[in-house]
């Protein structure tokens, strides 16, 4: 089920990334655990370090309603 409670083989689907300014492509999406804080990893491609890709490892929060909420910003 997606955010909205679609279900995924109607169509449904919650994106969680995307591409926003020079954070371009993001994918390999990884949810990690430690200490108990949890943590989000993936690459994407720096548009403003001629297209390298990079690793981002950022915190991760959980919203009131049990979905991520990704302080990239």
């Amino acid at each position: 089920m997606d955010r909205d409670g679609k279900h995924l083989m109607d169509g449904g689907g919650t994106s969680l990334l995307e591409t926003d300014g020079p954070f371009i492509g993001p994918g390999h999406a990884k949810i990690l655990e430690a200490d108990g804080k949890f943590w989000f990893s993936c690459h994407f491609y720096h548009g403003t370090d001629r297209g390298r890709s990079k690793l981002a490892i950022r915190p991760l929060v959980w919203g009131k309603d049990g979905w991520s909420a990704l302080p990239f910003q």
